[in-house]
Protein backbone atom coordinates (compact mmCIF):
# COMPACT_ATOMS: atom_id res chain seq x y z
CA UNK A 1 0.00 0.00 0.00
CA UNK A 2 1.07 3.82 -0.36
CA UNK A 3 0.62 6.09 2.07
CA UNK A 4 -0.52 10.10 1.51
CA UNK A 5 -1.04 12.73 3.61
CA UNK A 6 -3.82 15.68 3.11
CA UNK A 7 -2.78 18.78 4.98
CA UNK A 8 -4.68 21.59 3.28
CA UNK A 9 -6.79 22.17 6.16
CA UNK A 10 -4.54 25.54 6.42
CA UNK A 11 -3.41 27.67 3.43
CA UNK A 12 -0.83 29.89 2.89
CA UNK A 13 2.92 30.16 4.11
CA UNK A 14 3.64 27.97 7.18
CA UNK A 15 6.28 30.53 8.34
CA UNK A 16 5.63 34.33 8.48
CA UNK A 17 7.43 36.45 6.18
CA UNK A 18 7.79 38.21 9.31
CA UNK A 19 10.03 36.03 11.93
CA UNK A 20 13.65 35.80 11.46
CA UNK A 21 14.68 32.29 9.98
CA UNK A 22 16.80 31.38 13.06
CA UNK A 23 13.60 30.96 15.15
CA UNK A 24 13.05 27.86 13.60
CA UNK A 25 16.72 26.82 14.80
CA UNK A 26 16.51 28.44 17.94
CA UNK A 27 13.32 26.67 18.81
CA UNK A 28 11.24 29.40 19.03
CA UNK A 29 8.66 28.59 16.73
CA UNK A 30 8.09 25.55 14.39
CA UNK A 31 6.12 25.82 10.88
CA UNK A 32 2.80 26.65 11.21
CA UNK A 33 0.92 22.87 9.49
CA UNK A 34 -2.37 20.99 10.62
CA UNK A 35 -0.14 17.71 11.68
CA UNK A 36 3.29 17.42 13.39
CA UNK A 37 4.46 15.43 16.59
CA UNK A 38 5.43 16.98 19.87
CA UNK A 39 4.86 20.85 18.01
CA UNK A 40 8.01 19.43 15.24
CA UNK A 41 10.52 19.49 17.99
CA UNK A 42 13.69 17.30 16.81
CA UNK A 43 14.50 17.04 20.41
CA UNK A 44 12.85 15.96 23.81
CA UNK A 45 15.70 16.94 26.06
CA UNK A 46 15.99 20.60 26.09
CA UNK A 47 13.74 23.36 26.63
CA UNK A 48 13.71 25.05 23.27
CA UNK A 49 14.51 22.29 20.66
CA UNK A 50 15.06 23.29 16.82
CA UNK A 51 11.43 22.24 15.16
CA UNK A 52 11.11 20.45 11.88
CA UNK A 53 11.55 21.97 8.35
CA UNK A 54 8.43 19.42 7.52
CA UNK A 55 6.39 18.68 10.51
CA UNK A 56 3.82 16.82 8.39
CA UNK A 57 5.82 14.28 5.94
CA UNK A 58 7.97 13.91 9.29
CA UNK A 59 4.58 12.47 11.02
CA UNK A 60 3.83 10.82 7.93
CA UNK A 61 7.31 8.64 7.61
CA UNK A 62 6.37 8.09 11.64
CA UNK A 63 3.15 6.80 10.77
CA UNK A 64 4.25 4.24 8.33
CA UNK A 65 6.78 3.08 10.26
CA UNK A 66 4.02 2.04 12.94
CA UNK A 67 2.63 0.10 10.24
CA UNK A 68 5.37 -1.38 9.45
CA UNK A 69 5.88 -2.63 12.99
CA UNK A 70 1.91 -4.14 13.02
CA UNK A 71 2.72 -5.53 9.86
CA UNK A 72 1.68 -3.34 7.24
CA UNK A 73 4.06 -2.46 4.35
CA UNK A 74 4.10 0.48 3.15
CA UNK A 75 5.50 1.45 -0.56
CA UNK A 76 7.87 4.12 -0.87
CA UNK A 77 8.28 7.36 0.09
CA UNK A 78 4.69 9.10 2.22
CA UNK A 79 3.61 11.91 -0.30
CA UNK A 80 1.38 15.00 0.18
CA UNK A 81 -2.14 14.50 -1.36
CA UNK A 82 -5.81 15.58 -1.68
CA UNK A 83 -8.05 13.54 0.29
CA UNK A 84 -10.30 11.77 -2.26
CA UNK A 85 -14.09 12.25 -2.47
CA UNK A 86 -14.81 8.88 -1.63
CA UNK A 87 -12.17 7.97 1.16
CA UNK A 88 -13.56 5.74 3.76
CA UNK A 89 -12.49 6.72 7.80
CA UNK A 90 -11.36 3.19 9.21
CA UNK A 91 -10.14 4.95 12.52
CA UNK A 92 -9.36 8.42 13.60
CA UNK A 93 -7.21 9.96 16.50
CA UNK A 94 -8.21 13.53 17.84
CA UNK A 95 -5.73 16.06 19.82
CA UNK A 96 -6.59 16.99 23.39
CA UNK A 97 -9.66 19.27 23.63
CA UNK A 98 -9.06 23.13 22.39
CA UNK A 99 -9.60 24.17 26.08
CA UNK A 100 -6.39 21.80 26.94
CA UNK A 101 -4.66 23.38 24.14
CA UNK A 102 -4.92 26.93 25.08
CA UNK A 103 -3.79 26.06 29.01
CA UNK A 104 -0.50 24.33 27.54
CA UNK A 105 0.42 27.49 25.57
CA UNK A 106 -0.43 30.04 28.10
CA UNK A 107 1.80 27.83 30.52
CA UNK A 108 4.40 26.99 27.87
CA UNK A 109 4.04 30.43 25.50
CA UNK A 110 4.39 28.31 22.53
CA UNK A 111 4.20 30.15 19.79
CA UNK A 112 3.37 27.85 17.22
CA UNK A 113 0.42 26.11 19.31
CA UNK A 114 -0.84 29.95 19.53
CA UNK A 115 -0.41 30.10 15.70
CA UNK A 116 -2.51 26.93 15.26
CA UNK A 117 -5.22 27.92 17.51
CA UNK A 118 -5.53 30.90 15.55
CA UNK A 119 -6.00 29.59 12.96
CA UNK A 120 -8.81 27.25 14.20
CA UNK A 121 -10.42 30.54 15.01
CA UNK A 122 -10.45 31.45 11.39
CA UNK A 123 -11.73 27.95 10.20
CA UNK A 124 -14.89 28.85 12.69
CA UNK A 125 -15.27 32.09 11.34
CA UNK A 126 -14.99 31.53 7.63
CA UNK A 127 -11.74 32.40 6.87
CA UNK A 128 -8.93 31.31 5.28
CA UNK A 129 -6.70 29.50 8.35
CA UNK A 130 -3.57 31.67 7.31
CA UNK A 131 -1.50 34.64 9.24
CA UNK A 132 -3.82 37.00 7.61
CA UNK A 133 -7.11 34.69 8.25
CA UNK A 134 -6.22 34.28 11.94
CA UNK A 135 -5.18 37.69 12.69
CA UNK A 136 -8.15 39.18 11.52
CA UNK A 137 -10.51 36.38 13.03
CA UNK A 138 -8.81 37.18 16.21
CA UNK A 139 -9.30 40.57 16.21
CA UNK A 140 -13.01 40.65 15.13
CA UNK A 141 -14.00 38.16 17.82
CA UNK A 142 -12.34 40.16 20.33
CA UNK A 143 -14.08 43.32 19.74
CA UNK A 144 -17.41 40.79 19.57
CA UNK A 145 -16.94 40.53 22.50
CA UNK A 146 -16.84 44.04 23.40
CA UNK A 147 -12.86 44.48 23.78
CA UNK A 148 -11.85 47.87 22.26
CA UNK A 149 -8.93 47.05 19.48
CA UNK A 150 -8.01 50.42 17.99
CA UNK A 151 -4.34 50.90 17.80
CA UNK A 152 -4.50 47.04 17.64
CA UNK A 153 -2.41 45.38 14.91
CA UNK A 154 -1.38 42.19 14.57
CA UNK A 155 1.31 40.40 12.12
CA UNK A 156 0.67 37.03 13.58
CA UNK A 157 -0.77 35.45 16.80
CA UNK A 158 1.94 34.63 18.87
CA UNK A 159 3.43 37.97 18.76
CA UNK A 160 6.65 36.89 17.26
CA UNK A 161 6.57 38.74 14.53
CA UNK A 162 7.46 42.38 13.59
CA UNK A 163 5.15 44.96 12.77
CA UNK A 164 2.45 43.75 15.84
CA UNK A 165 1.49 46.24 18.04
CA UNK A 166 -1.20 45.89 21.15
CA UNK A 167 -2.55 48.93 23.24
CA UNK A 168 -2.36 48.37 26.87
CA UNK A 169 -5.84 49.20 26.97
CA UNK A 170 -6.75 46.56 24.72
CA UNK A 171 -4.89 43.66 26.80
CA UNK A 172 -7.02 45.37 30.41
CA UNK A 173 -9.91 45.27 28.08
CA UNK A 174 -9.30 41.44 27.36
CA UNK A 175 -8.65 40.37 31.03
CA UNK A 176 -11.70 41.86 32.15
CA UNK A 177 -13.46 39.92 29.86
CA UNK A 178 -12.06 36.74 30.84
CA UNK A 179 -12.44 37.40 34.38
CA UNK A 180 -15.92 38.26 34.11
CA UNK A 181 -18.71 36.13 35.65
CA UNK A 182 -21.33 37.19 32.57
CA UNK A 183 -18.28 34.93 30.35
CA UNK A 184 -17.89 31.76 32.56
CA UNK A 185 -16.32 30.01 28.95
CA UNK A 186 -13.71 32.02 29.00
CA UNK A 187 -12.66 31.68 32.86
CA UNK A 188 -10.27 28.79 31.32
CA UNK A 189 -7.69 32.01 30.34
CA UNK A 190 -7.89 33.41 33.13
CA UNK A 191 -7.30 30.56 35.52
CA UNK A 192 -5.01 29.05 33.47
CA UNK A 193 -2.44 31.66 33.22
CA UNK A 194 0.92 30.81 34.98
CA UNK A 195 1.06 30.87 38.77
CA UNK A 196 3.77 33.22 40.26
CA UNK A 197 6.69 30.95 41.58
CA UNK A 198 4.66 27.73 41.24
CA UNK A 199 3.75 26.79 36.90
CA UNK A 200 4.67 27.79 33.52
CA UNK A 201 6.59 30.40 32.31
CA UNK A 202 6.04 32.35 35.85
CA UNK A 203 7.55 29.27 37.94
CA UNK A 204 11.05 30.66 38.33
CA UNK A 205 9.59 34.00 38.91
CA UNK A 206 8.92 35.53 42.24
CA UNK A 207 10.08 32.29 44.28
CA UNK A 208 11.18 35.04 46.83
CA UNK A 209 8.18 37.14 47.04
CA UNK A 210 5.36 37.73 49.10
CA UNK A 211 3.73 37.86 45.98
CA UNK A 212 3.99 34.57 44.97
CA UNK A 213 1.02 32.16 44.25
CA UNK A 214 -0.83 35.48 44.29
CA UNK A 215 -0.11 36.37 40.24
CA UNK A 216 -1.78 35.01 37.36
CA UNK A 217 -0.20 36.67 34.07
CA UNK A 218 0.79 36.08 30.82
CA UNK A 219 4.48 36.72 29.53
CA UNK A 220 5.92 38.19 26.60
CA UNK A 221 9.42 38.08 26.12
CA UNK A 222 11.15 39.64 22.30
CA UNK A 223 14.20 41.39 21.92
CA UNK A 224 14.34 44.45 23.63
CA UNK A 225 10.53 44.29 24.36
CA UNK A 226 9.66 42.80 28.10
CA UNK A 227 5.65 42.42 29.08
CA UNK A 228 3.54 40.63 31.96
CA UNK A 229 -0.21 41.03 32.13
CA UNK A 230 -2.93 39.29 34.40
CA UNK A 231 -4.33 39.75 37.75
CA UNK A 232 -3.37 39.90 41.11
CA UNK A 233 -4.80 39.56 44.31
CA UNK A 234 -4.27 42.36 47.11
CA UNK A 235 -3.90 42.94 50.69
CA UNK A 236 -7.84 43.42 50.44
CA UNK A 237 -8.02 40.25 49.32
CA UNK A 238 -9.38 42.15 45.58
CA UNK A 239 -8.68 40.94 42.41
CA UNK A 240 -7.05 43.89 40.75
CA UNK A 241 -5.92 43.77 36.68
CA UNK A 242 -2.69 45.04 35.33
CA UNK A 243 -0.81 45.15 32.08
CA UNK A 244 2.78 46.06 32.14
CA UNK A 245 4.10 46.63 28.24
CA UNK A 246 7.89 47.56 27.88
CA UNK A 247 9.84 48.38 24.90
CA UNK A 248 13.43 49.42 23.80
CA UNK A 249 14.36 48.10 27.06
CA UNK A 250 18.20 48.55 27.66
CA UNK A 251 20.72 45.79 26.95
CA UNK A 252 21.35 42.60 29.16
CA UNK A 253 18.33 40.82 27.65
CA UNK A 254 15.28 40.04 30.07
CA UNK A 255 16.55 39.80 34.01
CA UNK A 256 16.54 43.80 34.34
CA UNK A 257 13.26 44.40 32.84
CA UNK A 258 11.64 41.35 34.80
CA UNK A 259 12.98 42.16 37.88
CA UNK A 260 11.11 45.91 37.49
CA UNK A 261 8.22 44.32 36.25
CA UNK A 262 8.27 41.63 39.04
CA UNK A 263 9.31 44.50 41.45
CA UNK A 264 6.08 46.55 40.88
CA UNK A 265 3.70 43.86 40.76
CA UNK A 266 5.00 42.75 44.27
CA UNK A 267 3.68 45.89 45.17
CA UNK A 268 0.81 45.99 43.78
CA UNK A 269 -0.13 42.40 46.03
CA UNK A 270 0.76 44.66 48.84
CA UNK A 271 -1.63 47.43 47.89
CA UNK A 272 -4.28 48.47 50.49
CA UNK A 273 -6.00 50.63 49.11
CA UNK A 274 -9.83 50.30 50.71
Amino acid sequence: MRLGVDDTLFTGPALSPTWDPSHLVNGFTAPVVPLAIDIAKVRSDVEYSPRQADPVLVAARAFADALGQHGITVDGAPARVAEPADAVELAGVHSAPLVEVVDYFLHSSDNAITELVGRLVALDAGLPASFDGATQAVLAQARALGVDTTGARLSDCSGLGDGSALPATTVLDLLRIVTDPAHPELRGVATGMPLAGYSGTLADRYTRSPAAGLVRAKTGSLSGVTSLAGTVSDADRRVLLFAVLADATPPGGQPGPRAAIDAFVTRLAACGCR
